[in-house]
């Protein structure tokens, strides 16, 4: 551009499917539901900000969250 190189930025390319988290999601019975397999973005708008999702799981099912920052 006009002053140069801009600042480089980090991101990641995949194929899972995505979706947005959508307030409000801050209590329980307002759980953002997911499905396995999807990738969520979001973010913490202040200290005490929670998230919370909900997904359809089976006994024996082994469930793994990744969480980047």
């Amino acid at each position: 551009g006009y002053w140069g190189w801009s600042n480089p930025r980090s991101f990641v390319v995949g194929n899972a499917p995505e979706k947005n988290e959508a307030e409000p999601n801050g209590e329980v019975d307002k759980a953002n539901p997911l499905e396995l397999g999807t990738l969520v973005n979001g973010r913490l708008d202040q200290g005490t900000d929670v998230e919370f999702f909900k997904f359809l799981g089976q006994k024996g099912t082994r469930v793994v969250a990744d969480c980047q920052a």
